[in-house]
């Protein structure tokens, strides 16, 4: 009867323990790593286009959805370092149009850019 318990708690810690590796292995795996900076890219664009900045700061914001794209596309290629190096840039972006944006609409003569974002850009 000792014994039953004894291999019921060994099994029950290495259980633990595997799991444990598991869950530290995937936190370094690229596929987490490149899921988590899209995700946050995209998170960075929709806070961006919620305050109305595409009149404001057109050419950084265009920027970041482009490289957010193209990080999309790097991760479905199974890229991962380089989706998670596009992500960062494309985040990089969507914050530099929030202060290209403030300081836009604080000058005094400058006029809000007039794009029409419904057509496809055509290279």
């Amino acid at each position: 009867m000792k014994r039953s318990s004894t291999c019921r708690n060994m099994r029950l810690g290495i259980g633990v323990l595997l799991a444990f590796l598991t869950l530290l292995t995937a936190a370094n795996c690229g596929v987490t790593q490149s899921t988590t900076a899209i995700r946050d890219a995209d998170r960075h664009r929709s806070e961006v286009l919620l305050e109305d900045v595409r009149a404001y700061a057109a050419y950084e914001l265009a920027r970041g959805e482009s490289y957010l794209r193209k990080a999309r596309t790097a991760a479905g290629h199974s890229d991962h370092q380089t989706a998670i190096r596009l992500a960062q840039t494309a985040r990089d972006a969507f914050i530099q149009a929030r202060d290209v944006a403030s300081q836009n609409k604080r000058r005094r003569y400058f006029k809000p850019y007039r794009i029409d974002w419904t057509k496809p850009v055509i290279p």
